[in-house]
């Protein structure tokens, strides 16, 4: 696309709250961690007041548990939540789509346009061609039947040649095939064989 101006800010403006959403769930998942791994480091403690028989430790470390329990279950529910958020709303998402949308129809329009333009001039281009070669032949024509009269063997040989000249239906020779398609199934035939 030649103007993706539409097409570009969308792409920025999405790649921009993404990485917003990633760093905001980085942090999350950070926190999810550093809970768990608290819980785990109280756990011991418990296990070492428990052998201890100290009561307070114990509590404390069970404190500890339940707290780090509690923070990594709400950073989980925050987490959950980010994930399941839409980034952007109904209407900011309605208007960049139809931006796009309209840039995408607009460049297409404009294809379209140039593809007519060409189409024409190739029309063109292939009833000059046509005419031209109908002409010539018809002139090589009267040059070897009307005007030089030949022996047998030779007019049998011109006309072979003659033959390689042909109109199709839609007055196209076999070379002019590749102007209108671009591609050439065969070599260009000769018009006459020179003297």
């Amino acid at each position: 696309m030649k103007n993706m101006k539409a097409v570009n800010t969308a792409k920025a403006r999405a790649e921009e709250i993404l990485a917003q959403r990633a760093a905001e769930l980085a942090d999350l998942e950070g926190k999810i961690q550093n809970e768990i791994t608290s819980a785990e480091a109280a756990d011991k403690a418990a296990a070492v007041a428990a052998d201890a028989g100290d009561t307070k430790a114990y509590q404390k470390a069970k404190d500890a548990r339940r707290n780090a329990e509690d923070a990594r279950e709400m950073y989980e529910m925050k987490r959950n939540k980010v994930q399941a958020t839409a980034l952007i709303s109904e209407e900011e998402r309605d208007k960049l789509i139809n931006a796009i949308l309209d840039e995408v129809q607009a460049e297409e329009d404009e294809a379209r346009e140039k593809l007519a333009t060409l189409s024409d001039q190739m029309h063109e281009i292939g009833a000059t061609l046509s005419a031209s070669a109908k002409a010539a032949n018809e002139v090589l024509h009267t040059l070897q039947s009307d005007l030089y009269i030949g022996s047998k063997p030779e007019r049998e040989r011109t006309a072979k040649v003659q033959g390689t000249i042909f109109w199709s239906d839609a007055g196209i020779t076999n070379h002019q095939y590749g102007v209108y398609t671009g591609k050439r199934t065969t070599p260009a035939p000769k018009v006459w064989n020179r003297v």
